[in-house]
This record gives C-alpha cells, sequence and structure tokens, in this order.
C-alpha cells in the first residue's frame, strides 16, 4: 500500500496490536484508527509498504442480528407492542435538555464552601460529551470540559489516554471536517516541510473534484501553540535501563513533555511506547524508562523527538495546504507559520531595560540576562533575603543576599538560576517547606566557587515559517518526475533588527523515479529507481527535524563544531531490484557537499536471498567525507545467514562497523564514532507456531582511538533468550531473559569488568476448571533511583491533603511542621514534590501477583469437603518494587530480606482476604493482611513508613430489619526519617468496633456503633505516649428512589492521652483531635429538584474539649446532560 494518505486496510475489524510492517524490514511510526480501520504513517521513507495484519470474522461497527423479527411474524403487526414494552423496561436517562439524534453525558456544576476556619471558595465544573447526527449529511462530535488538568497522562501504553482533550467537531465523513479546540497539526507531502503539533485553535479540510478529472483536498487551520520541538540525545549508561532525564534543548533540566509527542530511537531504530513494548515515560517529570526488551550498554545511542511545554510568549500557528492530482498531474502548496508575539509574554513582564538588552543581543542570546530581584513586604510564606555588601580583591563592592526570616530585613525575593559549576557565587543549601533556600560562597583567589546566580535568562520571541511548491508529472505507467521549491524564515529574536540577513532560506528538489517496472530477464522482479538533486541555501532551517535521525552522524558531521552555516548539495541515486523481502537487490549512491564540513559519498548496498531453505540477508555501507583537514572513512557489513524451517531455526550473523576520522597531514585518527566486530549465532523456531522460543550469543569487540591509533577498548559478551507459549486463553506464559559481560580492556581492579543480568515472566494460569487463578509478573533491571526533594502549597480549603500546625510557634513553615489531614477543614495544603537531578544507581526487582481461589457455588448443595469448601475464597494481591545497590544475585531475585543500608528505594503492597460465607446474605466473616511499607530517596537521606493491619470482620444479618457488624484491627504504624527526626515513631494499636443497624422501612436506617481503641509508640523502651479513644457513633439514612438522599452522623469520642499534644507522635495518636471530650457530626442531604438536576448539601462540624467548633459547608447545583 502507499505511504502518502491514510488507506482502509480492511473491511472487517483490525486487532490494531496485531499491525505489522513486513516490508521492507523498517522500523517507523504509524496511526491507525480503530473506528475508520485506517492506517497513516508518518514521515515515512519509503513510497510503499506491505503491511500484515490479523482481523476479527465480523466487523463490530456494523449492524447483525442471529434472528430478525420478520421471521416470526412476516407482517410484524405486534412489533410496536414489543418496542412499547422494551421502552418501559428500560429508565429514562436523566438529561435537563432532551436530544434525538445526539447521545451526550455529563454534568454541569457550581458550588460554594464555607466555614469559620476558611474564606468563602466557589467551586465550578464542567464535563460534556456529545455524539451524533445534527442533519442528515452533518455529524457532530464533542468533549468539552472547564477542568484545568496541570499534569500529563501516564506514558505506559502504546495509545495514550488523553484526558485533556477537548474539542468541538462537525464533519461530513466523506467530504468535510470542521475542528475546533484541541487539535494535531501534521504535515502534508512535502521534501522539506515536517511538523507535528499538538495546538489548541482550529482546523478545516476539504475534499473536492475539480475540472480536468483533478481530485482536490484544501486544509487550513489557526491555533496558538502548546509548546514547541526539540531533539536532543541522552548519555546512556552501561546496562541501565533509566530512568534517563530528558532535558531541554538549552539544557533546561526539567521540562514537560507534551503526551505523545515523543518519538524514541535506539542506534537509528524507533522504539515503541509501552509496559510491554520498549520503554515507558513520565510526561510530568521528562523521564525515560526502557523495558526489559531494549539492552542498553555504553555505545548505545539514544535520540528523543519531542515537543515540550515552553510558552514564554503566545504563538501563534498558521497552517494551510492544498493537494490536487489526477491521472497524470499532480500539484501541492503548503504554508507554515509559528511566530511568537513579543508584546503577549505570559510568565512574566518584560521591563523596558529588558527590552534594550534583547534588542541589543541581536541573535547571540547566551548575553541576554539580567538581575531578577525583587522587594516585597514579609511573609511567612515565601522564602525571603536580606541584603548585605562585599568587597572583592580590587577593591569594587557588589551586593549578596543571604537567607533570613527577619521581618526586619528579609524582603527580598531573588530568583536563582543555575550556571554551571564555578560560574556562580551561590549554593543549594536545602529545601525548606516552601522551596529551596540558595548560600553565597566567597570566591577563591578571584574563582566563583559556585554554580547559581542570581539572574534570569531572557526569552527572546521569534518566528519559524515555510512555504512549498511542489508539481510532479507520470511520463508513464512507471515513471514520474517531481520538482518541489521551498522558501523559509527564521528569526530568532523578533525584538532585534540586528542579524536579520541570514533570516530568510531557500531550497529546491527535482526527482525523477521509477516504480515497479517488469524486468523481462528475471520474471517476477520489479525494478525500482530514484534520482534527484536537492540545494539548500546557507540560511535556509526547517521547522521540525526533516532527515532521518542519524543523518549527519553518517556523515561523521556534528553541527555544534561549526559555528558558520554552509550552503548544502545533495545528489541521490540508487535502484532496487525486488521479488519479496526474502529476493531484493538495491544500491545507493548519495553525494554531499556542506561548504568545508561535508564533502563526500556513500555507498548502500543491500542484497538478500532465498534458495531453498537457506536465507542470506546483507547489507554494506562505505562513506569517506572530507572535513578541512579531517578525513572520513566509515564501512559497515551486517550478513544474516540462516536455515529456514518450521520448528527449527539455526543461523549465524556477522556485524562490523568501523568509523575513523583522521588527520589528513599526520594520519592519526582523531576519533570514531564506532568501531567494532560482532559474532552472533542464534537458534529459534517460527513465529507462526503456538509456541516459541530463541537463544542467541553475541562476541563483540570493541576500538577507541588513543594517541593517534586504534586500538582494543572492550570485549562483550550477551547472550539472550526467550520463551511464549499460548496454551488457552487462561494459560499463557512468557520469559525473556538476558546477561552481558562487559571486559574493559584497559582498566583493572573492580573496573576492568561489568556484569547485566535482566528479565522477566508473564505468567497467566487457571487451575481446576477455573478455581484457581493466579497471575505473576517478574522483572529484573539495573536502574536508578531519582534523589527527591518536596515542599507544601496552599490550596482551598478541602482540595488539599495536609495541614500546617505550628508546633514552636516562630510562624515559620518547617517541614516537620506538616501532617497528613484529618478533618476535612484542615486540608488546605498539597504536598509536591520536587525532582532533583542527582540518580544513584540501583539493581531493580518489580514483582507482581494476584491469586484468586473460588470454589463453584453449586458444591454447596452437595456433601462433604466440596460443601465445606463452598463457603471459602480467597483473593491476594501482592506488589513489590525494590531498588536495592546489593550485588548478591539471591536478593536481587528476590529482595525481602535486604540490609536496609543496601536498600535506594521499596514499596510494597499486600492485601490478601480470607472469606467465608462471602455470597451468603445472612452470615459471612472475614479475616486479611493489608501491608504498606515504602522507603524513599529524598536529598538529605531516606524516609521510610510501613502500615500493617490485620482485620477480623463479622457480619449476621439476624433478620430483614436488624444487622449486627463486628470488626477487630490489631495495627502498626512505622515512621524513620533521617531528616525529620521528629517524625520517628512505632505506634501499635488494637481496636474493636461493632455496630447494629435497625431498618425500620425501605426508606429509613438507622446505626448505633461503638469503637475503642489502645494505640501506644514503642518506638524505644523510654517512649511513653499512649491515647485510648472510646467513641459512640449515631448514624441515620433516609432514601426515597432516586429523589432523596439524607444522611447524618454524630459522634462522641473521648480520648485519655500521655505525651506531647503538639508532636507528630501526637497528632498520629490523637488521630488530629484533642485529649478529652471530642465531638464530630455531618450531614448530607442530595435531592433532585427536577429531571437532570441535582442539589447537594454537605455539612461538617467538630469541637474538642476547651476548643471553638469548627463549622464547615458546601452547597452544590448539578445539571446532567
Amino acid at each position: 500500500m502507499k505511504t502518502n494518505g491514510a488507506t482502509v486496510l480492511d473491511s472487517l475489524t483490525v486487532f490494531p496490536e496485531s499491525i505489522r510492517i513486513a516490508e521492507p524490514d523498517s522500523t517507523f511510526a504509524y496511526n491507525f484508527d480503530l473506528n475508520t480501520n485506517t492506517i497513516s504513517f508518518e514521515n515515512s521513507p519509503f513510497d510503499s509498504v506491505r503491511v500484515c495484519y490479523k482481523t476479527l470474522p465480523f466487523d463490530l461497527h456494523s449492524t447483525r442480528a442471529n434472528k430478525t423479527l420478520e421471521i416470526y411474524d412476516s407482517t410484524a403487526l405486534f412489533k410496536d407492542a414489543v418496542l412499547y414494552q422494551q421502552a418501559l423496561a428500560i429508565p429514562k436517562r436523566e438529561e435537563i435538555i432532551s436530544t434525538e439524534n445526539i447521545y451526550k453525558t455529563g454534568s454541569i456544576s457550581r458550588g460554594v464552601s464555607f466555614g469559620n476556619r476558611q474564606d468563602v471558595f466557589v467551586n465550578s465544573t464542567l464535563n460534556l460529551q456529545m455524539e451524533g447526527q445534527l442533519t442528515d449529511n452533518v455529524s457532530l462530535r464533542a468533549v468539552i470540559t472547564d477542568r484545568n488538568v496541570p499534569f500529563q497522562p501516564e506514558g505506559n501504553t502504546q495509545q495514550i489516554q488523553d484526558f485533556d482533550n477537548v474539542f468541538i467537531e462537525l464533519f461530513n465523513e466523506d467530504k468535510w471536517r470542521l475542528r475546533a479546540g484541541d487539535i494535531v497539526l501534521r504535515n502534508g507531502e512535502s521534501n522539506f516541510l515536517r511538523y507535528y503539533k499538538n495546538v489548541q485553535g482550529a482546523q478545516f479540510n476539504a475534499k473536492y473534484e475539480l475540472a480536468g478529472g483533478f481530485k482536490a483536498e484544501t486544509t487550513v487551520a489557526g491555533s496558538v501553540a502548546k509548546g514547541r520541538f526539540a531533539s536532543i540525545s541522552v548519555d546512556p549508561i552501561e546496562g541501565v535501563l533509566g530512568p534517563y532525564r530528558v532535558r531541554g534543548p538549552n539544557n533546561e533540566r526539567f521540562i514537560i513533555i507534551l503526551a505523545g509527542s515523543e518519538k524514541v530511537f535506539i542506534d537509528g531504530q524507533q522504539m515503541t511506547r509501552g509496559f510491554d513494548n520498549d520503554y515507558v515515560i513520565d510526561y510530568n517529570l521528562g523521564e525515560i524508562t526502557f523495558t526489559n526488551k531494549v539492552l542498553i550498554t555504553k555505545f548505545t545511542r539514544i535520540r528523543v523527538d519531542y515537543e515540550f511545554s515552553d510558552q514564554n510568549y503566545s504563538r501563534a500557528i498558521v497552517q494551510a495546504s492544498h493537494y490536487q492530482a489526477n491521472d497524470k498531474l499532480n500539484f501541492a502548496f503548503n504554508y507554515y507559520s509559528e511566530k511568537d508575539n513579543r508584546n503577549q509574554p505570559l510568565l512574566f513582564d518584560l521591563t523596558d531595560e529588558e527590552k534594550v538588552i534583547l534588542a541589543n543581543a541581536g541573535d547571540d542570546l547566551d548575553n541576554a540576562f539580567t538581575t531578577r530581584v525583587d522587594s516585597v513586604a514579609y511573609h511567612s510564606d515565601l522564602i525571603l533575603y536580606r541584603k548585605t555588601t562585599g568587597q572583592d580583591a580590587l577593591g569594587g563592592v557588589y551586593d549578596i543576599y543571604q537567607y533570613s526570616t527577619n521581618p526586619d530585613s528579609a524582603y527580598f525575593d531573588v530568583r536563582f538560576t543555575e550556571v554551571g559549576v564555578g560560574n556562580g557565587n551561590y549554593v543549594l543549601r536545602n529545601t525548606t517547606a516552601n522551596g529551596r533556600v540558595y548560600d553565597w560562597v566567597a570566591p577563591v583567589n578571584g574563582q566563583a566557587q559556585g554554580n547559581y546566580e542570581p539572574i534570569a535568562i531572557l526569552n527572546a520571541p521569534n518566528q519559524k515559517s515555510m512555504v512549498t511548491l511542489a508539481g510532479g508529472v507520470k511520463l508513464n505507467k512507471t515513471d514520474e518526475f517531481k520538482a518541489e521549491v521551498a522558501f523559509s524564515k527564521n528569526d530568532v529574536n523578533l525584538y532585534s533588527d540586528l542579524d536579520s540577513d541570514d533570516d530568510n532560506g531557500l531550497a529546491y528538489k527535482v526527482i525523477h523515479e521509477t516504480k515497479n517496472r517488469d524486468v523481462g530477464f528475471m520474471p517476477n522482479y520489479k525494478f525500482n529507481s530514484t534520482v534527484s538533486y536537492e540545494y539548500n541555501s546557507e540560511s535556509f532551517s526547517f521547522i521540525d527535524r526533516l532527515r532521518y535521525i542519524e543523518f549527519d552522524r553518517d556523515w561523521s558531521y556534528n553541527p555544534a563544531n561549526f559555528s558558520q552555516n554552509y550552503s548544502e548539495n545533495i545528489l541521490n541515486a540508487g535502484f532496487d531490484l525486488r521479488k519479496d523481502a526474502s529476493n531484493n537487490l538495491s544500491y545507493k549512491l548519495v553525494g554531499r557537499k556542506r561548504g568545508e564540513a561535508v564533502d563526500g559519498f556513500q555507498h548502500y548496498v543491500n542484497f538478500s536471498k532465498r534458495l531453498g531453505p537457506f536465507q542470506l540477508k546483507s547489507d554494506a555501507y562505505i562513506m569517506h567525507n572530507d572535513q578541512q583537514i579531517l578525513q572520513s572513512e566509515w564501512n559497515r557489513l551486517n550478513l544474516d545467514f540462516s536455515y529456514q524451517s518450521k520448528w527449527l531455526i539455526p543461523g549465524v550473523r556477522y556485524r562490523t562497523d568501523r568509523n575513523s576520522v583522521i588527520n589528513s597531514r599526520n594520519r592519526d585518527v582523531v576519533s570514531s564514532a564506532m568501531n567494532f566486530e560482532e559474532r552472533s549465532f542464534y537458534l529459534k523456531n517460527s513465529d507462526t507456531l503456538k509456541t516459541t522460543y530463541g537463544i542467541e550469543y553475541q562476541l563483540r569487540e570493541d576500538k577507541l582511538p588513543v594517541n593517534g591509533e586504534l586500538i582494543d577498548n572492550n570485549q562483550s559478551q550477551t547472550f539472550n533468550a526467550f520463551f511464549r507459549t499460548n496454551i488457552d486463553n487462561t494459560n499463557q506464559l512468557y520469559a525473556l531473559f538476558t546477561y552481558r559481560n562487559l571486559e574493559n580492556l584497559n582498566e583493572s581492579g573492580a573496573d576492568r569488568n561489568d556484569e547485566t543480568i535482566m528479565g522477566r515472566i508473564d505468567w497467566t494460569g487457571a487451575f481446576f476448571e477455573g478455581i484457581v487463578r493466579s497471575d505473576l509478573s517478574y522483572n529484573l533491571a539495573n536502574s536508578r533511583e531519582l534523589r527527591r526533594e518536596f515542599i507544601f502549597i496552599q490550596v482551598p480549603t478541602g482540595e488539599g491533603t495536609h495541614t500546617w500546625r505550628d508546633d514552636n510557634g516562630d510562624g515559620v513553615q518547617d517541614l516537620n511542621e506538616f501532617y497528613i489531614a484529618v478533618n476535612p477543614d484542615e486540608k488546605n495544603y498539597a504536598k509536591i514534590f520536587v525532582p532533583t537531578d542527582t540518580f544513584e544507581e540501583a539493581f531493580n526487582t518489580i514483582i507482581t501477583y494476584r491469586f484468586n481461589l473460588n470454589f463453584p457455588l453449586q458444591w454447596s448443595s452437595e456433601s462433604g469437603l466440596k460443601k465445606t469448601l463452598s463457603h471459602f475464597s480467597n483473593t491476594t494481591a501482592w506488589g513489590l518494587n525494590a531498588k536495592i545497590t546489593d550485588e548478591d544475585l539471591s536478593k536481587r531475585l528476590l529482595p525481602t530480606n535486604v540490609s536496609d543500608a543496601d536498600v535506594l528505594g521499596y514499596n510494597e503492597n499486600l492485601r490478601s482476604t480470607l472469606f467465608f460465607n462471602k455470597s451468603n446474605s445472612i452470615f459471612g466473616a472475614d479475616v486479611g493482611i493489608a501491608r504498606l511499607e515504602n522507603k524513599q530517596l529524598l536529598v538529605n537521606g531516606f524516609e521510610k513508613r510501613l502500615n500493617e493491619d490485620f482485620r477480623y470482620h463479622l457480619r449476621w444479618n439476624i433478620n430483614r430489619g436488624l444487622n449486627f457488624d463486628m470488626n477487630f484491627v490489631d495495627g502498626e504504624r512505622i515512621s524513620s526519617s533521617d531528616v525529620l527526626t521528629q517524625r520517628n515513631y512505632r505506634i501499635t494499636s488494637e481496636s474493636i468496633s461493632p455496630s447494629l443497624t435497625v431498618q425500620p422501612s425501605r426508606n429509613l436506617r438507622f446505626t448505633g456503633s461503638y469503637a475503642f481503641k489502645d494505640k501506644r509508640n514503642v518506638l524505644t523502651d523510654a517512649s511513653a505516649e499512649k491515647a485510648e479513644l472510646s467513641e459512640i457513633g449515631l448514624g441515620a439514612r433516609y432514601s426515597k428512589a432516586i429523589a432523596t438522599s439524607i444522611t447524618a452522623n454524630f459522634k462522641f469520642i473521648d480520648i485519655l492521652f500521655e505525651g506531647t499534644e503538639t508532636s507528630p507522635v501526637g497528632y498520629e495518636l490523637l488521630e488530629a483531635l484533642r485529649p478529652g471530650t471530642n465531638l464530630t457530626w455531618n450531614l448530607n442531604w442530595q435531592q433532585k429538584l427536577g429531571n437532570g438536576l441535582q442539589l447537594l448539601v454537605r455539612y461538617d462540624g467538630r469541637k474538642s474539649e476547651g476548643g471553638r467548633a469548627i463549622h464547615l459547608g458546601r452547597v452544590q447545583v448539578t445539571a446532567l446532560f
């Protein structure tokens, strides 16, 4: 199929996971729309591909029926009566506005909350989805919400669930489409214009016919950008799968990547996102972690293309394209422009002085910076500094800013920027509840000792645009001539007219192609050829990356090493003889001239041949390039010879990749991008079988240039094995194992050898006719653990998770004064983790296990053991994610008994419950354990928590209106912190809580309960803190169908307490209450006001002994669509 445009794969529903690009043997991105069964390709280097896939035996979007009504009654006299009865059986949807042909769901809410410990807070939400027919020819699809989602979705699946996607779309499926809101802009056919943008705006697309047999398509769009494009390299670490931090194009440490915009390449091959594929990504932190299917070595080349949130100015994007073609001619026009509005900065305001700095900077933006020191009133929630002065060796006076909490002098708000080690006079001291604190360090012999400065880099507004015109003519059935010209503009500083002579550029390209020409002397073979010439002026610039990811590397050319721009001339000539993927021959010659940076030729040869059961695949590459006084030589050869059979496929591989950059004057080797020789042996079977397997052994030798010569540097041995079986839908096993040993020939001692062991097991099993079900996922790899900081920010009451209590009365918000809030009126702070740029290498083990035991209910009617077993069932879930430094393999395989000093990160979650009479409505009991343990690495040490509860539960429905319930919990809470030592405690607790529920009528229910808790801090023998809580509770609930629901609860809590009330231990023991008598109450009233209109009233209150009553209320009205 062709790669230009969208193609319908099949009339039946296609399995998306089964899609595979079978020919040519390459990897590139594609988009598949499950609703329309259409596939389209992004930046495909090929004009056609062969796609393999699997389908269902039917179309899920078509109407199907086993039997029609007419079979039973040809006159169909009673159909209306049947439909009427069905309509009565289906309750009418609650909606405030009814629409017949449009399906919609969602709601709009408006509410207000208030209390005597908070200000009035108004909130609102809108969430609406619609789809249907407006008219016979116009369809509607919309997702509308006013939710402000400040984070990106998880990037652990191949398909992104974008919950922040808002749009309205009107369309006629075959003619036109109008969409407004969140849209994606993609380039059309062009040899020069490439872009993929997530934007907010409007786009219109129309398909129509013109005179002369032309079919045309026109697209126009106007939008505002969400971010901008970048392409960067990531430095790998031997054997470490990640996480790897993706930095910004200007080495920004922390960026937010727009969801779904990334393309990750390993050694030039694009990877697939997903936990079951090649990598997962945290868009909010900009971190990529590879899965066990990918082996990362010190020689791995990691490249990432992405869009990131970078909105310094309001940026407008305009796009337009037109394409038309008939049987002989085709024309194309493309226009794209993105321009910052220099008068509308988004996150800052430029002063007149700063605008002058930008105007004088021209295109040299490295010197466009200013100080950012603001004088503000003192506030305890801010990190403020006082100003002093210092004197240098020459007698010069300069300002020094020192952190202070003194209201008389701390009134300077200072913003710091990292400038590199030795380039600044400040260092990061620590992190408080409100952010980071920086300290001034004195220079030594005039040399700065820090890496931060109180300056701000000035971001200049910029503009990029391109216009392309293209045309083609088909000379005959197999030959076509095409040409394209492009004009670009790149102004990096719209505030300055300096250096504007290099803003505009020109490019053009002419191509002659031959496709699928028959070869008379070679039956079943097709001949393809391409000859092209391309010219780029020295100022021509692309919008996004145009060439394939390793285009410049394959020429030993690094643009960063050349400050001067050059014009470029590229000549391509090649042919391809192809029967199928197993029998083909191709050759390509590329000549490139780019000033003094590139002057050379490349030769590509690919040959594949199948002779009976024997298969040979090979490719070769030769490059020669002259760079000023340097010469680069590159030779690659890949050979793969195998014996093909269904059950056994043995084979050998040979790879060599030798690059040398030589000084032409003395013939010394200056550098080498890659220089290795590799031999592989493998054994596998056909991937079409139900059970597949494969093993492979690799021996590789690498050289590096030392003192002008290439010498042996590394020798590695790698063993890979996999096994997959699919016995049936309920019993599946997949196993993967990799072992690698790297010998550093020029090192000694512990640095001489590096070992990598990683593996994965996925097992799903069901036994005894489904009575026992089990799922296991096991992953073993080398990883890294990030050191974290955290701060607390104030949020509207009820929207947070923590509360601040000024324990020492100094008015300063210390980290140890924030607690997890229990009461609704105290939830007014949110804990925000701030990532650092410091990682610690570790061995990572991830285990997830689920176990379910359910004996058949029909066994209850039998006798003996079966009858007894039918009363029992069990549900167990266990998860473990550990990062340790202990190299003992046995502890890496199961890191449950590792020295605490060797643990960098630990997260374990166990839940198991054994039920008796789970489905019995009269009597039942269950016993269970819930355990949650985690340890995380912070900047100044570790923080560890353990919550463990053993629960015993009994329920008895004495009669229809009387129910008894009993809970007993034996628990333990452990908190340990290297930084906040006041948070160190170990609390044991025992509690019993019986309750009795009386339901005198269908609509009314009363509940009486009692609870007793005994809690003690047993951290040390000297610990004396303890609390006894006695609680009496009364509750009532009144409900009437779906119209009214009223719930009221009142609790009397008496606490006997020994200890310090204002300590973290006291807060935990008292459960945010106070010693003595405590009263809590709440009322919830939900009322249906009309069709699709609901009222919600909530009131919470509490009063502790010696304190005033706390009241918190909320009123909300919701309209259902």
